[in-house]
């Protein structure tokens, strides 16, 4: 699965003319909230870390930090939707699943040392943007089965010895949350240096 999801985004990089202004902007777009996504997600985990949730160990680390990424990529597709052409959110959210997918590969590196982590990754990636298809996304909000999705995978990344209360802290607190910073940034950047 993995080989056809990167050729197929391979096809979509190069079906779209880099050079044009319009890609380079949402790219340079993408690139900025894959940061906020990354700080985000690390403020969340120390937003469970101080809630007394044990996220003590990299590989937990990583794990959760990828479903918060994941979930982060899904909601900016969903914001996307309704701020650009489908030619453009197509090449945003490309953009945006490459700069997220560059974000993690450097940090599983960063931990686990050198290895192949880009297909696995993207094979991630993408099993979740097709789960999350399946939920509902009204007015800058998350349905609550989207959340409980995004709690469901959050709990799975965390282990057995964290599950207890994982998911309603991601349902109530930590998904609207984050959420409402992604709405935030989204529009700032949009209204700012978009289209």
């Amino acid at each position: 699965m993995a080989a056809r999801i990167w050729s197929k985004w391979k096809d979509m990089q190069s079906a779209l003319d880099l050079d044009a202004p319009l890609v380079r902007a949402l790219d340079e777009q993408a690139s900025a909230l894959s940061s906020i996504s990354w700080k985000l997600a690390v403020g969340s985990i120390s937003n469970m870390e101080a809630e007394r949730f044990k996220i003590d160990t990299p590989p937990r680390t990583i794990a959760v930090a990828v479903e918060f990424l994941a979930y982060e990529l899904a909601v900016y597709d969903r914001l996307a939707f309704t701020r650009l052409e489908e030619d453009e959110r197509q090449a945003f959210v490309l953009a945006l699943a490459n700069h997220i997918a560059e974000v993690i590969i450097d940090n599983l590196k960063d931990i686990f040392g050198p290895n192949d982590y880009e297909a696995r990754v993207i094979e991630v990636l993408e099993a979740r943007l097709e789960a999350y298809a399946e939920y509902n996304f009204i007015d800058n909000e998350p349905s609550y089965p989207f959340l409980g999705y995004f709690g469901k995978m959050v709990e799975e990344a965390m282990g057995q010895e964290n599950q207890r209360w994982v998911k309603e802290q991601i349902i109530e607190i930590e998904g609207p949350k984050v959420t409402k910073a992604m709405v935030k940034a989204m529009n700032d950047l949009f209204s700012t240096g978009g289209r």
